[in-house]
């Protein structure tokens, strides 16, 4: 069972990050020759004030 994680930091719109998800469960499922209905994609959302490149925030 291919479990995905995607991390994005917020703010995007919630029919956006569902629409991902699914083409990403179906890119997965299809390049791992997996059952669709095996495949487990969670979305994470993290606060720009918790996310850095460098020695920046992303609220920055």
């Amino acid at each position: 069972m291919p479990i995905i994680e995607v991390k994005v930091i917020q703010g995007r719109d919630r029919a956006v990050l569902g629409a991902a998800a699914k083409e990403i469960a179906k890119a997965a499922a299809k390049a791992l020759d997996a059952p669709l209905d095996t495949v487990r994609v969670h979305v994470v959302e993290v606060a720009p004030d918790l996310w850095a490149v460098g020695d920046r925030l992303k609220s920055e």
